[in-house]
């Protein structure tokens, strides 16, 4: 194997007889997708960043660490985003590559992603129980955890069952007994009867993954050709407000999405009312949202991007992958499947 330029891992070949092959390249924008002389159309070129978002983990983890002890404000990248790839992934891909008689150069990766943000936060609250929660709370006669992945990473981190109790966000039913009659919201904002709204419901702010979500929803109405519905995003301006319409209008979509802006209670329970499906593609707690979306008996579409609420993997909403043709999927799914949104609604008149 040739010794690779400024550190980086060779890229590997594989023949149509499933021989492996080394090569490097010979500036550092091919060390990863470079033939040093002429590729034979026998041979195909695998690029892969599996050992480099390893070495991007441990430069940030490091980052963290230091950053944390010192006390310092985090000022994290919310734009850029990797495909993390497993060994394992990796292999198999090569594998079946190799087995199919696929040739070319190809770039492999992981199939789902995730942003420098999102990787800190999670990093971060590990960083933080270990550095600092753990002895804090040590001598606390119980802790309070919102959720059950809440109470999990409490275990991990050296609490004992005995001392957590899990106590998860509540409202008070009596302000949702007389909730507003269907159709005032397309009303008041000139939405169609007849179409469909898709609801998004929280700050307009780039960790949300609204991008996600407007990405996925330019696929349902293009790729997919479903025109029956309009995406409303509701909520105040938290510094994405231009990006989104700039994005929806590159997209070919701001005829079809709507930005109401801030909303106050009642008009956020007319929204509700008048949603077919609920979609917050990213978050981590347990928000409020989620529950004043089932007193309405409205259905919910998340991803597995953030933090998951164990009743919402058990057939009372969906969880996606977070990439937007697997979103959009999941929005078609409920959308045009009336069945399964009554089985959705009865799951949730059901749970605890």
């Amino acid at each position: 194997m040739g010794r690779c330029p400024l550190g980086r891992p060779p890229s590997v070949g594989v023949d149509r007889d499933g021989n492996r092959g080394s090569w490097v390249g010979i500036s550092e924008i091919s060390a990863y997708f470079g033939w040093l002389g002429s590729p034979s159309e026998e041979w195909l070129l695998v690029g892969s960043h599996t050992r480099v978002v390893k070495l991007w983990q441990c430069q940030i983890t490091t980052w963290l660490i230091n950053s944390i002890k010192q006390g310092k404000a985090l000022k994290v990248l919310t734009d850029q985003y990797v495909s993390p790839t497993l060994n394992t992934n990796l292999a198999e891909m090569l594998l079946e590559i190799a087995e199919r008689r696929i040739t070319g150069t190809l770039h492999t990766a992981g199939p789902s992603r995730v942003s420098r943000y999102h990787f800190a936060i999670k990093l971060a609250r590990i960083l933080l129980d270990k550095l600092f929660s753990s002895k804090v709370i040590k001598n606390a006669s119980r802790i309070i955890a919102l959720t059950n992945a809440e109470a999990k990473e409490l275990e991990r981190i050296g609490i004992t069952k005995e001392h957590i109790i899990i106590v998860p966000n509540g409202i008070i039913l009596e302000d949702y007994w007389n909730l507003p009659l269907k159709d005032y919201f397309k009303k008041q904002y000139n939405v169609p009867k007849g179409k469909k709204i898709i609801l998004y419901l929280g700050r307009l702010n780039r960790t949300k993954e609204i991008e996600l979500l407007i990405r996925a929803y330019a696929r349902l109405i293009i790729d997919m050709e479903y025109n029956e519905s309009v995406l409303v995003v509701a909520g105040p301006d938290d510094g994405y407000l231009s990006e989104a319409k700039y994005l929806a209008g590159s997209l070919g979509i701001s005829k079809s999405l709507l930005f109401t802006g801030f909303l106050s209670t009642e008009d956020k329970f007319k929204a509700l009312v008048d949603a077919e499906i609920l979609v917050i593609p990213c978050f981590f707690g347990f928000p409020i949202t989620f529950l004043e979306a089932c007193v309405a008996g409205v259905p919910i579409i998340t991803t597995n991007l953030g933090d998951t609420l164990n009743w919402m993997e058990n057939g009372v909403d969906l969880v996606t992958h977070p990439n937007s043709a697997d979103l959009a999927n999941a929005i078609y799914q409920l959308l045009s499947n009336k069945k399964l949104v009554a089985l959705l609604k009865k799951a949730k008149s059901t749970t605890p």
